[in-house]
């Protein structure tokens, strides 16, 4: 009889427990990832990597030339009498005709790559451009239609705050002059654009999205390989004093970061430091605290920079008349024989 009230017991004994043991909480759903952007006219605050195809289409364009935005100022101006009154040697854009209306069709290749965690990405952007003129004014010429390579982009982009529901990323992207300027494929010259993308969901199917920036035309500042040169090794001094060994991967990161980031320094002496200083801040890779190690010789290295910056854009405008076949050697001699009979007297 006790050996089967014991039975009983040990039996029933754990079935009480499990009764009075809580279920536990069903785990939480995973939080669904923001869908990247979808709208073509502004860039994707979304920082990861990636490859895009877009394709845009216009109608009924007359003011082409209107700022320079889409293509280049109109040649026509650059082959009137020097009397005119609009008259402009330089304008560069297609000719001999004056648009009235026109449609063009464009596709964007782009690939992006993403890197520390996510939180900062470099990007280029290959445009394909078809641009067809319907209407010309009359008496001005008629134009022809035309294929080919855009104004290329690249950038990069820094992410400030990723959520749920908000989205904030830093941009920074330059448009380079390699379209046709005369046949209304570019715009012929370089321009810098930092701006700030901002996506905040309103609800669980509407988002708004937004970007904050300006384009600055580039010119003597985008060439700035000295101050790149200086961002560079001062980085890797910084490093080297902290005791901290940057693998291959960080200094090739750096380095591409570094490159873009000094073409926009401003033209002005302590640019670079500022670049610098956000640069590192950004890449947390090292120590943004070593600037106070080379603050003290900023003032000098600037005119190093500078003078390093007008060497480069001297030899980058030969090499290139070189290649063009542009190069006027008598000018040169005529140059030297000047500076000779200068030095004489």
């Amino acid at each position: 009889m006790i050996k089967f009230a014991m039975s009983i017991l040990c039996v029933l004994l754990p079935i009480s427990a499990a009764a009075q043991t809580p279920t536990p909480p069903p785990r939480p759903e995973p939080a669904p990832k923001r869908r990247p952007s979808m709208v073509g006219y502004i860039n994707d605050s979304t920082i990861r990597s990636q490859l895009r195809v877009r394709f845009d289409a216009g109608y009924g364009l007359n003011s082409a030339d209107r700022a320079e935005f889409f293509y280049a100022k109109y040649g026509w101006y650059a082959h009137q009498p020097t009397t005119f009154v609009n008259y402009d040697p330089d304008a560069p854009g297609p000719w001999p005709g004056l648009l009235a209306d026109g449609n063009f069709s464009q596709l964007y290749l782009l690939g992006e790559y993403g890197f520390a965690n996510s939180r900062a990405s470099a990007f280029v952007e290959l445009p394909v451009r078809w641009f067809r003129p319907g209407e010309w004014i009359p008496g001005f010429g008629v134009g022809e239609k035309s294929t080919g390579l855009s104004d290329i982009r690249f950038g990069a982009k820094l992410g400030l705050m990723s959520n749920e529901g908000t989205q904030a990323t830093i941009l920074f992207q330059v448009t380079t002059p390699t379209g046709d300027a005369a046949k209304a494929l570019g715009t012929n010259h370089a321009s810098i654009e930092p701006a700030f993308l901002l996506a905040q969901s309103v609800g669980d199917k509407v988002n708004v999205e937004g970007q904050f920036g300006m384009v600055i035309p580039a010119g003597y500042s985008f060439n700035l390989d000295g101050t790149s040169i200086y961002l560079s090794m001062a980085s890797i001094f910084i490093a080297q004093v902290y005791g901290i060994d940057l693998s291959i991967g960080q200094q090739l990161s750096l380095l591409a970061v570094l490159m873009l980031t000094s073409k926009g320094a401003a033209g002005v002496t302590g640019s670079g430091f500022i670049v610098l200083a956000s640069t590192l801040a950004a890449m947390r890779v090292v120590p943004v605290e070593g600037l106070a190690i080379v603050l003290g010789v900023d003032r000098f290295m600037s005119e190093a920079r500078a003078i390093v910056n007008l060497i480069g854009n001297g030899v980058a405008t030969l090499v290139i008349s070189r290649i063009e076949g542009a190069f006027d050697e008598t000018q040169r001699a005529a140059a030297v024989e000047e500076m000779k009979a200068g030095q004489a007297t």
